[in-house]
């Protein structure tokens, strides 16, 4: 993660060249060429009007279908903003604080160490609880140990929950709220408290929040590996010796390429909250610019709903720079004004999500995953300069 937003704030400072809308063109299928990706689909946006939206390359290599601008992406860890926008949905209606100690929230642990009752919802939100397993991604050595503690042996059987709740046994590596940590299993844990705290599961929850009133439809959570892809959704692609996954179902050892595996067919989609939301780049910006009150009908309480994009409460994300974490998303002010952004990575799927103070918004999402980072820096560099050298818009339709 630190080496991304290395990447990303390289990129926020280049300047630009005078170009059309039709720029876009170049940028993406050279960014495809480059990292071998089969497709993408982007939209671009202001002030809440729709300004440009295309698909690219090819949705599925082996039909030959294309990418539309209803090409469906996984869109990995964007999904951790709309679990932010829920989570502050439920301040803003009072049902929750967040400086509420997590412990009060997932219930019936067995033992909750002394420094583990400090850790609150906003320090989950904010990466900075120091707390759960001891990496950006759900897996290694510190879930087998939360896995035996419950007495479990699959992971695809377990709820959430219960791993949530034994690794309330643990103290935080340092004091909450002092260090900021990305933490894909605190957004899990987040999934959790949205369902403890609504009454209801994550998905509904989430949708009857955020998406139904921000007119999102193309929103669904993927599918599991033997379930298959949804309607209209892009089949995804990691890169050439991307290393196979070996999980346990029903006592058997089962063997997938990633891309297939990531999301086991559990019932438990608590999870989900971290990255297995699936959209359209268009309805993903519905969604952000419904939050940020940039178009109507804008969702949620304005009030709580600003910590999304706003300075307030934000802490200091690794860097270097002046990168910051909100309450979702990163942020920083360069040369050029200041710039919101959040990215999404998990085997065959690559995403992007950037915002401006002068009303620009895009997502970009790719149906594969190239070995390193260096496509989300030519992405953002791509993006932000065609913006930027643009000189004739056009006049836009609301989102």
């Amino acid at each position: 993660m630190l080496r991304l937003l290395t990447v990303i704030a390289t990129f926020l400072v280049t300047g630009a060249q005078a170009q059309t809308p039709a720029g876009f063109d170049g940028t993406i299928e050279t960014i495809l060429k480059r990292h071998d990706v089969a497709g993408a689909g982007i939209a671009v946006a202001r002030n809440g009007k729709l300004l440009f939206a295309r698909g690219y390359g090819l949705a599925d290599r082996e039909a030959r279908a294309p990418v539309s601008t209803v090409t469906r992406f996984r869109i990995a860890s964007l999904s951790k903003p709309i679990t932010a926008a829920a989570v502050l949905d439920l301040a803003g209606r009072g049902r929750l604080s967040l400086d509420t100690p997590i412990a009060s929230l997932l219930g019936d642990a067995a033992r909750v160490d002394p420094a583990a009752r400090t850790v609150t919802v906003r320090h989950l939100l904010q990466h900075t609880s120091q707390w759960g397993v001891g990496a950006s991604e759900i897996g290694g050595p510190d879930l087998d140990r939360l896995m035996a503690r419950v007495g479990a042996t699959e992971y695809a059987r377990t709820p959430f929950a219960r791993l949530a709740r034994a690794a309330l046994m643990d103290a935080p590596r340092s004091p909450p709220g002092s260090t900021f940590f990305y933490s894909t299993f605190g957004y899990c844990t987040l999934g959790t408290i949205i369902e403890t705290v609504s009454g209801t599961k994550y998905e509904g929850a989430v949708r009857r929040a955020v998406l139904a009133p921000a007119g999102a439809p193309s929103f669904a959570l993927a599918a599991g590996y033997t379930e298959g892809r949804l309607r209209d959704e892009a089949r995804t692609y990691d890169y050439a010796g991307a290393p196979r996954y070996r999980f346990s179902v029903d006592g058997k050892t089962v063997e997938r390429s990633r891309p297939d595996a990531y999301w086991p067919d559990d019932r438990d989609t608590t999870c989900a909250a971290a990255g297995r939301w699936i959209a359209t780049p268009v309805d993903y910006l519905r969604v952000m610019a419904s939050l940020a009150g940039r178009r109507s009908p804008a969702v949620g309480n304005p009030g709580t709903m600003r910590l999304l994009f706003e300075n307030e409460g934000a802490v200091q994300a690794k860097k270097p720079g002046e990168q910051k974490f909100s309450h979702g998303l990163f942020f920083e002010t360069t040369g050029h004004g200041t710039y919101w952004w959040h990215t999404g990575s998990y085997a065959g799927t690559a995403t992007a999500y950037g915002r401006n103070d002068s009303g620009f918004e895009w997502a970009v999402a790719y149906n594969g995953r190239p070995s390193g980072d260096e496509i989300y820096g030519d992405t953002f560099r791509g993006m932000w300069t065609t913006i930027r050298g643009t000189s004739a818009w056009p006049v836009g339709e609301p989102l």
